[in-house]
């Protein structure tokens, strides 16, 4: 499948209190890491789940920030995990597709 790249931006307040990972290009989600709720990581999955389908395109994350912290650190880490678990379910997504289209 060809693949399509988005990128993945940490968003911090002042005093770093509140950090969020942003990404534009998919419905402009966030992600509150400051926060326990897991509920926008699931809300995350869902979107790229349901833009994979909607495109036929996998998404590559590029972590789109300059400093070099704790936060970037997380943020990196996380875009490696996201791409390599989009990677590895490209089967998957290759037979509901197929589903999809029959």
């Amino acid at each position: 499948m060809e693949s399509i790249i988005m990128k993945f931006k940490v968003d911090r307040s002042e005093n770093n209190e509140t950090v969020k990972f942003l990404i534009p290009d998919l419905e402009n989600s966030s992600v509150n890491i400051t926060d326990s709720n897991t509920k926008d990581i699931e809300n995350l999955f869902n979107l790229i789940f349901q833009e994979v389908i909607k495109s036929k395109k996998l998404i590559e994350f590029e972590l789109d920030d300059s400093n070099n912290d704790l936060f970037n650190e997380v943020a990196n880490d996380i875009v490696m995990q996201i791409n390599s678990e989009i990677k590895n379910a490209e089967s998957d997504f290759e037979k509901i597709i197929e589903l999809d289209n029959a």
